[in-house]
């Protein structure tokens, strides 16, 4: 990306597995990151809490956005807690939640942060105009969750007039566009008709 004078380069949810924060990689992408602005996804550690979040890296310095919406039985329990801890998932760690709507700013434009299932959520839609979504969908290799994830971002792109830009280690990265509403061209059109006659 560099070599092709690109401005950014977007890596999906968790390309790296671990907390990026005091290691080798970050020194690297932040070193990276005077040529082009670098957008991955991580774990990152902080006291006792683990999220998953983007890391913004941009000339030299490291902005992280963690995730809200977190998949249930996936990410978190969302209820028997300790009863499931106690006896059916006696190891497991579950990942902290992050504010509710991460927003950054790249190149003057307010940009939406969506960790895959967030990437779905309505509510990031309702007040945004361009949404950066990265998704680990590799796990899904033989199923349809990834175009009913895009659907989903399709729909909702059309609705609330935002365009999507979805990185993924899975099937297929993808730019979604808002598509206009035939209803509006409809309505559009009929005044023009109507106003035309009188």
């Amino acid at each position: 990306a560099i070599n092709e004078k690109k401005e950014l380069v977007i890596l999906p949810e968790t390309a790296f597995a671990f907390d990026l924060k005091n290691t080798k990689y970050e020194l690297m992408l932040k070193e990276l990151s005077y040529k082009i602005t670098i957008i991955t996804g991580a774990f990152h550690v902080e006291k006792e809490h683990t999220y998953n979040s983007t890391y913004i890296f941009k000339k030299g310095n490291v902005y992280i956005l963690n995730k809200h919406f977190l998949v249930p039985f996936g990410e978190e329990i969302p209820f028997f807690k300790d009863l499931t801890k106690k006896y059916f998932l006696k190891n497991i760690e579950e990942f902290s939640k992050g504010p509710i709507q991460s927003k950054y700013k790249l190149d003057n434009q307010i940009i939406t942060n969506a960790i895959c299932y967030e990437a779905t959520k309505e509510q990031n839609y309702q007040n945004s105009q361009i949404i950066i979504a990265l998704s680990n969908n590799a796990w899904f290799n033989n199923s349809s969750e990834y175009k009913l994830q895009q659907l989903l971002m399709k729909f909702y792109a059309s609705k609330y007039g935002v365009s999507v830009y979805h990185a993924t280690n899975g099937k297929e990265n993808i730019v979604i566009l808002p598509k206009k509403l035939l209803s509006k061209d409809w309505k559009n059109l009929s005044k023009e008709i109507f106003n035309d006659k009188k």
